[in-house]
């Protein structure tokens, strides 16, 4: 009969006796003290000591070698595979872990708690955004709890001195914030007075920038379907419009002209209380025109005698 192989003997023992290196340490260790080497408590009479089990070992191992060679192989294969099982789920539980505690800390930032939670319905009535309040709508949060500052803020935080954690790295949302406030910044579609919530959401869904929240997008289709009637209703409700006879005022061009000077000098929002009109009636009135730099010769005349 041919004898069984010593490496499937040991796969099938280390199977069976999971703990066998300090099976084998103990063993070792209770010897010792037999022979008075080593001066230590005796083990508990209750539970099998580990000459016990490592006589339990030894006669298995005896068995195994008794057994045909083929029969010892067959065994191993099983002890293998549920060993690779028992390895594993052991590795699978411990990416669970790690998993819940990322998410649990992921969770606890600032910018994951309530109060960073955008309120659509305010933000939306607001006339157009900024590049930074769009991207942190976007991403369903507050623009005043989330942005630039705050974020950079959060990982220049030094730990306390009793504490062992290191600063906070820098998070996947941290690099998703930074990307959707490059693309608005960078977008033609969003400049300026453009960058209205409605134009915002139909940017982002017609780019594919960001799944945008339901809610973000009731908001924004219900302000844009308000403002044409709230702008109508501030024009009849501004004095400086109507002429006497009430009528509609009309603009002349040296209305217009006083009007620019103004706001040019003043802002927006000054103009808008000196004429008693809004500021969406301004920006109507007198939209953005790119003036071309000034040549540094203008004026100067050069004559050819």
């Amino acid at each position: 009969m041919t004898q069984a192989s010593k490496a499937d003997i040991d796969a099938i023992l280390k199977e069976r006796f999971p703990l066998l290196p300090l099976i084998q340490a103990f063993a070792s260790f209770e010897e010792s003290q037999k022979r008075g080497a080593i001066s230590a408590a005796a083990p508990t009479p209750a539970a099998p000591s580990a000459s016990a089990i490592k006589a339990e070992m030894d006669e298995y191992r005896t068995r195994l070698e008794a057994l045909p060679a083929a029969e010892v192989a067959q065994l191993a294969v099983q002890s293998r595979a549920k060993l690779a099982a028992k390895v594993a789920a052991a590795e699978r539980e411990r990416e669970a872990k790690a998993a819940a505690k990322r998410a649990e800390k992921e969770a606890a930032r600032f910018y994951n708690l309530p109060a960073a939670k955008a309120d659509y319905e305010f933000w939306c009535k607001v006339e157009y955004w900024t590049a930074d309040e769009a991207a942190a709508l976007l991403l369903g949060r507050d623009p005043r709890s989330v942005n630039p500052a705050t974020l950079a803020a959060e990982l220049n935080k030094a730990p306390g001195l009793l504490s062992f954690e290191k600063p906070a790295a820098p998070a996947a949302f941290h690099s998703q914030y930074d990307g959707l406030r490059t693309l608005v910044q960078r977008s033609r579609a969003l400049q300026g007075p453009q960058c209205t919530p409605i134009h915002v959401v139909e940017w982002a869904e017609e780019n594919q920038a960001i799944k945008i929240d339901p809610a973000l997008k009731r908001a924004a289709s219900s302000a844009a379907r308000l403002a044409p009637a709230v702008a109508k209703a501030e024009e009849f409700q501004e004095p400086a419009q109507r002429s006497p006879n009430g009528t509609a005022k009309k603009w002349s061009a040296d209305d217009l002209a006083q009007l620019s000077r103004f706001r040019e000098k003043h802002g927006t929002r000054a103009a808008a209380e000196e004429f008693g009109i809004s500021e969406a009636r301004v920006r109507k009135l007198l939209p953005k025109i790119k003036v071309a730099a000034a040549s540094p010769f203008a004026g100067l005349t050069h004559r050819i005698k």
